[in-house]
C-alpha cells in the first residue's frame, strides 16, 4: 500500500498482513524512527522492483467516529488545506508507549452557588442539549460567567460526556485552570508548554472514552473526542483565536463547525461580543443570554480625561487627574492597574542628525528601544545595542525616543511614587511562566501596589483588590487601517475597565485620550449593545462584515520578485472566475501589508468581499490545483488579526 508520511517526503510503499482501508491513519517506520501517515492507495502488487524489501506498517490508529472525519473535512475545506496537514497536527498526541491505565477519580459533589439569573441561564443551555445549539453569553465584566461555566461542566461530566473549553491566550487559560480545578479532577490543560507525560495521560483518557474537560487555546480544536457533549469559547471576541502559526486556523470558527458536526451545544462567552457574532445570533434567532449586573462588587465609575485640557501636569503622559487618583489609592493601600498597549521603552528611536530610524535587518519594522540599552524587533526578536554612532550618517548623535512603552511608564511612575511597589505585565514578562506566576501571586497577596501592563492584563484576569484602573492613551489604535479598529479599541477599554472593583463597592476608571471619538459615548458596559447596533449600521453602509465575508489570501516568499508576480497571477485568475456580476464578489488587487517582511520573508495580501464562502473556496482550490506556485499561500476565511 502507498502511504503518505506526515513528513517532508513523497508517499512510500509499505506492506501489511491486515486489511487496511484507504485514508486510514497508520503508524509507519521511517528511517530510524516511527511516525504516522495516511494510506493513499491499496494494491495487491507493488510497482517497485521485486528485490526491494518493503517495511511493514504498524497499527492502524482509530481517531474517532464519523463526526470527527466530517469535521476535519469541513475545516480543511473552509481553510483550503489538505486534511493530511490537520491529521499531522493530531499525531502530536499519539504515543507508541504501552498505556498505563489512569482512571480519573471525580471530586465529591461540590455545590456551585448561582444567582437566580445565572441559574436560569445555565438551565436554558442545559435544556437545549438536543442538537446543535449555539448560545451567546453576554455578561458584563465580573458578572460571573465562569460560575456558569462551572455549573455546565459539572452537568456534562455527570452525563459521562466531555467538554472543550478555550481561552484566547495561555495567561487567561492558566487562571481558568485554577478556577476549574476547584470543581473537578478530570481537567487537562493543553498548550505548547504541556509536558509529553501530560499529553500521554490525556491521550489515554481520550482513547478510554473517559469524560474529561480539556482547556487550551488552539490545540484542543483538533483533538479527536468522540464523547464530546459541550464546547465553551471564553472571551469569544479576542483576536487571539486566530492561530499565528501555519495552518493559521481560526479556532473560534472551527469550534462552531465542530459543535455543528457533533450536534451539541456551544457557548460563546464575552463581556464585549463581536459585531459579527452578535449579528449572526440575531440573524439565526439563536439565544443571546445577558447578565447585566456584577456577581460581586459594583461597576466602577468611569472618567474621561483629555490631555489638551491639562496644561499643569507634571509629566506629559500622566494627567493631574490620574496622578491624584493613583496617589490617593496608594495612601488607602489599594491596588492600581495602569494600561498601555505598547511594550518596550518607547515606540522607536530617531537619529537627531539625519532623522533616520533604526530598523530590523530581517523585518520591515522599526526596532523598539528597551530599558537595558538594547533595540529589539517584536516580530523576530532580533536585537542590537543602542550605540552613540548612527549607522546611517556615521555621526556621533543623540537618539530621540518617540512615543512611550510600558518600561518607560514604569520609570515615570517610580519617580512619582518612590515608595510604591510597581511591576510590569507585558509579553516580555508573561512569556516567562515563573515570572508571570510571581506577579499574579503578588497581586493576589496585595504585595504589588501598581501593575503596568499591555493587553495581557485586559483579558479575563481576576485581581479582586484593584480599585483604580488608568488608561494612558485610549485613542492610540483608533487610526489604524482596519475596518474594526473602533470595535477592537472599545472592547479593550471595557475589558481593562472591568478589572476594577471586582469585589469592591467603590472603584474608578480614568481614561486619558488625545482626541474625542464616538466610541467614548459607549464606555458604560450596559451601553455596549447600543454600540453594536451603531457599528452594524456603519458596516452595512460600507459593505463590511457581518454583511459580507472578508476573505484574505496571503502569499509569502523570500524572493520579492517571484512573490509579486505570483500574487498578481493569483489575483488575475480569481478575477477571471469570480468577476461574474451575478456572484456579487469583489476581488481586490494585491496589497503590501504595513509590515511587509518578517524574518526575511515577504508578504502580499489579496482581499475578497463575498456573500458565499463556498464559491470563493472552490474557485481558489481549482486555481491552486491547476497552476503551480512557489510561494506559500494561506487562505483565511475570517481573519481575526
Amino acid at each position: 500500500m502507498l502511504v503518505k508520511p506526515f513528513e517532508n517526503c513523497a508517499a512510500l510503499w509499505y506492506k501489511s498482513q491486515f486489511m487496511v482501508n484507504k485514508n486510514a491513519l497508520v503508524s509507519i517506520p521511517l528511517r530510524n524512527r516511527t511516525t504516522f501517515g495516511i494510506v493513499q492507495e491499496i494494491s495487491k502488487s507493488c510497482p517497485l522492483a521485486k528485490n526491494i524489501a518493503l517495511k511493514e506498517i504498524g497499527p492502524v490508529i482509530t481517531l474517532s467516529d464519523t463526526n470527527f472525519e466530517k469535521y476535519i473535512e469541513k475545516v480543511a475545506f473552509i481553510h483550503q488545506l489538505s486534511p493530511e496537514i490537520l491529521y499531522a497536527k493530531i499525531t502530536n498526541f499519539l504515543s507508541e508507549h504501552e498505556p498505563h491505565s489512569t482512571v480519573l477519580e471525580e471530586k465529591e459533589n461540590i455545590d456551585i452557588n448561582l444567582t437566580p439569573k445565572q441559574l436560569a441561564i445555565a438551565q436554558t443551555i442545559i435544556n437545549s442539549n438536543f442538537g446543535f445549539s449555539p448560545h451567546l453569553l453576554h455578561g458584563i465584566t465580573g458578572s460571573g460567567k465562569t460560575e456558569i461555566y462551572k455549573y455546565l461542566i459539572k452537568d456534562i461530566l455527570n452525563k459521562n460526556l466531555s467538554v472543550i473549553i478555550t481561552a484566547p491566550e495561555i495567561t487567561v487559560a492558566s487562571q481558568l485552570f485554577r478556577e476549574l480545578k476547584s470543581i473537578t479532577n478530570k481537567l487537562f490543560s493543553l498548550h505548547t508548554g504541556t509536558t509529553p507525560k501530560e499529553r500521554q495521560r490525556l491521550w489515554e483518557a481520550i482513547k478510554n472514552n473517559e469524560s474529561i474537560v480539556i482547556l487550551g487555546v488552539h490545540l484542543p480544536v483538533l483533538l479527536p473526542i468522540s464523547n464530546l457533549g459541550l464546547i465553551i469559547v471564553d472571551e469569544e471576541h479576542e483576536s487571539g483565536y486566530q492561530e499565528k502559526q501555519y495552518p493559521h486556523l481560526n479556532s473560534r470558527d472551527c469550534l462552531m463547525l465542530r459543535a455543528q458536526c457533533y450536534n451539541i451545544p456551544i457557548v460563546l462567552g464575552s463581556a464585549t461580543p463581536t459585531v459579527n457574532s452578535y449579528n449572526l445570533f440575531k440573524q439565526h434567532n439563536w439565544p443571546i443570554l445577558k447578565l447585566n449586573e456584577r456577581f460581586k462588587g459594583k461597576t466602577p465609575e468611569t472618567k474621561l480625561v483629555y490631555f489638551k485640557y491639562d496644561k499643569s501636569r507634571a509629566n506629559f503622559w500622566i494627567t493631574s487627574t490620574l496622578e491624584a487618583a493613583i496617589r490617593e489609592n496608594f495612601q488607602k493601600k489599594e491596588q492600581t492597574l495602569i494600561f498601555l498597549n505598547r511594550r518596550g521603552y518607547s515606540f522607536f528611536l530617531r537619529c537627531d542628525s539625519c532623522q533616520e530610524i533604526p530598523s530590523c535587518k530581517r523585518c520591515s519594522t522599526s526596532l523598539t528601544p528597551h530599558e537595558d540599552s538594547t533595540m529589539k524587533c517584536h516580530y523576530c526578536d532580533y536585537g542590537a545595542k543602542i550605540i552613540s554612532t548612527c549607522n546611517f550618517c556615521k555621526q556621533e548623535t543623540n537618539f530621540l525616543h518617540k512615543g512611550i512603552g510600558t518600561q518607560q511608564l514604569v520609570q515615570i511612575l517610580k519617580k512619582m511614587f518612590p515608595d510604591a511597589v510597581i511591576e510590569r505585565a507585558d509579553l516580555d514578562i508573561t512569556k516567562s511562566k515563573k515570572r508571570w506566576e510571581s506577579i499574579v501571586k503578588g497581586m493576589l497577596n496585595k504585595k504589588i501596589d501598581i501593575l503596568v501592563g499591555t493587553q495581557t492584563i485586559a483579558k479575563g484576569l481576576h485581581f479582586p483588590n484593584i480599585s483604580l484602573v488608568g488608561v494612558i492613551w485610549a485613542d492610540l489604535n483608533l487610526n489604524l487601517p482596519h475596518y474594526n479598529a473602533a470595535e477592537k479599541t472599545l472592547q479593550q477599554l471595557l475589558q481593562v475597565s472591568g478589572r476594577a472593583g471586582r469585589l469592591l463597592e467603590k472603584s474608578q476608571v480614568i481614561i486619558q485620550t488625545m482626541n474625542h471619538h464616538y466610541i467614548f459615548n459607549f464606555l458604560n458596559e450596559n451601553k455596549y449593545v447600543d454600540f453594536l447596533e451603531h457599528e452594524a449600521l456603519n458596516r452595512k453602509q460600507t459593505g463590511y462584515p457581518p454583511f459580507c465575508r472578508l476573505i484574505r489570501v496571503e502569499l509569502k516568499n523570500k524572493n520579492k520578485e517571484i512573490l509579486y508576480k505570483e500574487a498578481f497571477k493569483l489575483y488575475q485568475n480569481m478575477q477571471n472566475i469570480l468577476s461574474q456580476p451575478e456572484l456579487s464578489i469583489q476581488v481586490f488587487a494585491p496589497i503590501t501589508p504595513s509590515v511587509e517582511k518578517i524574518e526575511g520573508i515577504y508578504k502580499e495580501q489579496i482581499y475578497i468581499k463575498a456573500h458565499n464562502l463556498n464559491v470563493v473556496a472552490k474557485a481558489f482550490g481549482s486555481i491552486i490545483t491547476k497552476h503551480s506556485f512557489k510561494s506559500l499561500i494561506i487562505f483565511s476565511p475570517n481573519p481575526l488579526d
